[in-house]
């Protein structure tokens, strides 16, 4: 899901999009029949087909956290992520999703095997913890943790004055 746009970093150059980049790269080995491109979809739309998915892979750079993998979490996918910061500041490895190194293919081809034979006792307690996280990591508790720091922080420059 989402456009051919840019939204962060940069283009791949030549003129072309990532998707086409992707297609050029692998295309002959993808399953059309399995394969959808969707665009930029409603976020009713993005849930639903959220709703299908058997994990979730959050592969990134150094960056900040993405409001989706915290969705994902809260609505209990496995994540199977990019083990860096601030990926492993939210996702515990097996505890509440899976970590795999950022450039090794190997293990994220595994982990996502791993994901998809999953036992559900496995994936229920990988949930329920991933809900867990994602409740007490979203953007309305960092907004109150942020304006309890900056009140106390006026609180202690007005001592000092």
């Amino acid at each position: 899901m989402g456009g051919d746009d840019v939204s962060y970093g940069c283009a791949p150059g030549g003129g072309k999009t990532w998707r086409q980049a992707m297609l050029e790269e692998v295309g002959e080995k993808l399953d059309p029949a399995r394969t959808h491109f969707l665009g930029k979809v409603a976020y009713a739309d993005y849930k639903r087909v959220l709703q299908l998915s058997a994990a979730h892979l959050y592969l990134t750079y150094p960056f900040v956290l993405s409001w989706s993998m915290l969705e994902a979490m809260a609505t209990g996918y496995v994540v199977v992520g990019s083990d860096i910061a601030p990926v492993n500041e939210v996702i515990e490895d097996g505890v509440n999703g899976l970590l795999v190194g950022i450039f090794d293919v190997e293990q994220l081809v595994s982990r996502t095997v791993e994901t998809l034979e999953m036992a559900p006792h496995r994936r229920g307690r990988l949930t329920q913890a991933a809900k867990q996280r994602a409740s007490v990591s979203g953007i309305g508790k960092g907004t109150s943790a942020l304006e309890a720091l900056c009140a106390g922080e006026c609180t202690a420059e007005r001592k000092r004055a």
